[in-house]
């Protein structure tokens, strides 16, 4: 089965929570993306912005488990983007990104929000990161 490098960005960066539900992620390295940033409506997107970047992991996995993943509820109406990943160590990675095509509906809790500041923080973000996270 073919293995495609996905960058994650929202709660799915977390391996654990890829294993629970039988995925494989292999080779997870932080990384960020320029000239993107995060929004967050249900779930989270990405938008393009100058002078911004996006953080977040690239995990490589099988083909079929990524298309299982993004056929599940909540994320069917998710897309493959190709993007380009800056990793801590300096690579540069091109990766598939899943966003939704025209945004997300306004957020209607913070569960996500505070979710996913607990995520970066304990994936040791930039603090400059997190604390945007923290005005979304």
């Amino acid at each position: 089965m073919k293995t495609v490098t996905v960058f994650f960005y929202g709660l799915f960066m977390d391996k654990d929570l890829l294993r629970s539900q039988g995925l494989s992620p292999e080779n997870g390295k932080i990384a960020e993306v320029r000239e993107h940033d995060i929004r967050l409506g249900r779930r989270a997107y990405l938008v393009m912005k100058p002078n911004v970047s996006l953080w977040g992991v690239v995990f490589d996995l099988p083909m079929d488990q990524v298309e299982k993943l993004y056929s599940g509820p909540g994320v069917q109406d998710y897309r493959p983007v190709s993007v380009h990943a800056l990793t801590q160590g300096g690579e540069t990675v091109e990766a598939q990104c899943y966003n939704l095509p025209e945004g997300d509906a306004p957020r209607d809790n913070d569960r996500y929000l505070d979710k996913l500041i607990a995520l970066c923080q304990r994936l040791d973000f930039p603090d400059q990161y997190i604390d945007r996270l923290k005005l979304l």
